[in-house]
């Protein structure tokens, strides 16, 4: 079972929890720690719940306080929870398996010599926590987030509405950059292929994988629907079989990325799984309602002010820079036609190259200071 830690702990002690939390790992093999929790477990009810993942191999690194503006912004909340996978050994059942089969193949032994291979882990440990009702009550609303670059700034209520607004099983958040594009954005000009994703009103068209939201017996049917490739052979990638088979329709046989949980998300899109009505919908957050997602913040942080503890994200085509701004992944000059002037995100991803506006957002809102100096 999980470790329960509460958040005001968590954020006082930083180093004191992460040696807990290894040790407890050691002794008694732990799915995860716990932090902030209100509700016993096993959940007798369905509740709120974030997850993440400490991916970095050096056990020196403190995952507490490289999370920090996460765990500091969660422990604002009531009700609550945020299970942190990634901290010991044994995390899912197979993964001694997926990693031999990975040594088999130069691509993807390559890939683990990289470390890249590990991005997987995180996808893959979700699935179990979700599937697991004696951690997760199957109805709980589950937000997995990235855990070094993540804030959550909203309420429990503001979540759970904005979460219902889109009307889809699952919501991702939505960035500019089209990654890891492998063979995919090949394929659909070389033979002509419509474009898996449809029109945005924003440049923030494309799925990102480091906050995604669902009810946890949703999740884990989407989950199942991306395990096609290790059910056929293939036990180190998941969806690879499913992107060379479906996405590529067996006339284009190269290389593809694997090994990335992105990758996985892209291929559920443009094997058009997200609309066929067999598995979980998916939406996009394009305006950045529930998660705005920063990829590169260089690109749109001149966009984003603060109002109090909140971050607004001004969504006009007159904030574009003079000659067109940045290009979007498909070479096209920014288009801005949200049909409102602002967005106010519950959850804010500062996702891929320089974090420095992740400090600036982190210190803006005091969230590197324990609960006590929120009051």
């Amino acid at each position: 079972a999980p470790l329960l830690i509460d958040a005001r702990m968590a954020a006082v002690l930083p180093d004191a929890v992460t040696l807990l939390a290894l040790l407890t790992y050691a002794l008694r093999g732990a799915q995860g720690v716990i932090v902030h929790s209100s509700a016993p477990l096993p959940p007798t009810e369905a509740s709120v719940v974030f997850l993440s993942y400490w991916a970095n191999p050096d056990p020196t690194k403190s995952w507490q306080r490289a999370c920090m503006p996460l765990v500091s912004s969660l422990a604002r909340l009531d009700g609550v929870s945020l299970i942190v996978g990634g901290l010991g050994p044994g995390e899912f059942p197979g993964i001694d398996r997926r990693r031999e089969e990975c040594n088999k193949i130069d691509f993807c032994r390559n890939m683990m010599n990289k470390n890249t291979f590990f991005v997987m882990d995180k996808f893959i440990w979700t699935y179990g926590v979700v599937s697991d009702p004696q951690v997760v009550h199957p109805d709980s609303l589950v937000f997995f987030a990235d855990c070094t670059d993540v804030v959550v700034l909203c309420g429990v209520n503001e979540l759970r509405s904005k979460f219902a607004a889109f009307g889809a099983d699952l919501v991702f958040g939505a960035e500019a950059n089209y990654w890891p594009a492998d063979q995919v954005t090949g394929a659909i000009k070389r033979f002509n292929w419509t474009d898996p994703y449809p029109p945005s009103p924003t440049p923030l068209r494309y799925a990102n994988s480091g906050v995604y939201a669902g009810r946890a017996r949703e999740l884990r049917a989407f989950f199942l629907r991306q395990r096609e490739a290790w059910e056929t052979g293939t036990p180190w990638s998941w969806c690879c079989a499913s992107r060379a088979a479906i996405v590529l329709g067996g006339r284009l046989r190269t290389r593809t990325n694997c090994v990335d949980d992105q990758g996985c998300v892209q291929s559920y899109i443009a094997a058009g799984f997200h609309e066929d009505k067999v598995g979980p919908s998916l939406n996009l957050d394009r305006t950045g309602d529930l998660i705005l997602t920063l990829f590169h913040p260089t690109r749109h942080h001149h966009r984003v002010s603060f109002r109090g503890q909140r971050a607004v994200f001004d969504l006009r085509q007159e904030r574009t820079p003079l000659g067109g701004g940045f290009r979007t992944a498909d070479g096209k000059p920014e288009r801005w036609n949200a049909g409102k002037n602002h967005s106010e995100p519950c959850i804010v991803h500062v996702s891929g190259g320089p974090k420095k506006f992740m400090r600036t957002l982190s210190a803006t809102l005091n969230l590197n200071l324990p609960r006590s100096a929120h009051k």
